[in-house]
């Protein structure tokens, strides 16, 4: 336990020096491409909540869709295939056949 809490508070001190780093050149350079951190900080939070939270929430909602579908179609559709030969036989040619299709190419449908 004490090894990584010496290991956080490492990290913890690497990230302080860095933003005092990014600080300091900002305020000493005075440029816009250089800003200050609470300027990043409070930019990121805008676009984060106007544009990526709502991505976001599209996102996970395709997830839980997707994986309910799966839970709701394919375990009983394996199942099935698994007790009754006959369901086997006429579905395994599909099984095997999107095997080698990569899941992103899948990603449009």
């Amino acid at each position: 336990m004490k090894g990584i809490s010496h290991t956080l508070l490492s990290y913890l001190a690497a990230a302080v020096f860095l933003l005092a780093i990014w600080w300091g050149l900002a305020l000493l350079l005075e440029l816009p491409i250089v800003p200050t951190p609470n300027k990043v900080f409070v930019r990121l939070t805008d676009v984060f909540a106007r544009d990526i939270l709502e991505h976001a929430a599209y996102s996970l909602w395709r997830i839980a869709a997707g994986l309910g579908l799966a839970v709701c179609i394919g375990y009983p559709l394996g199942v099935i295939m698994g007790y009754f030969r006959r369901a086997d036989r006429f579905l395994s040619p599909v099984v095997y056949l999107t095997y080698p299709i990569p899941k992103i190419a899948l990603l449009p449908i």
